[in-house]
């Protein structure tokens, strides 16, 4: 899996389609989430055409 960030630019990854509790933040391109000890805590996720919205994470 590879997720691309441009440069100045994040996406945030929550847990369910509520958007809210506990998120990953990605602000940097990455190749392989293998890499990471996420302690298998990320399987997979789909961003859907049409799907995709931003929210500012509060805090």
């Amino acid at each position: 899996m590879e997720i691309v960030v441009t440069r100045g630019s994040a996406i945030a990854l929550f847990h369910g389609f509520d958007q809210t509790g506990q998120y990953l933040l990605v602000n940097e391109s990455i190749d392989d989430f293998s890499t990471y000890n996420l302690g298998n805590k990320i399987m997979s996720f789909d961003i859907s055409d049409g799907q995709c919205g931003f929210q500012k994470p509060s805090g």
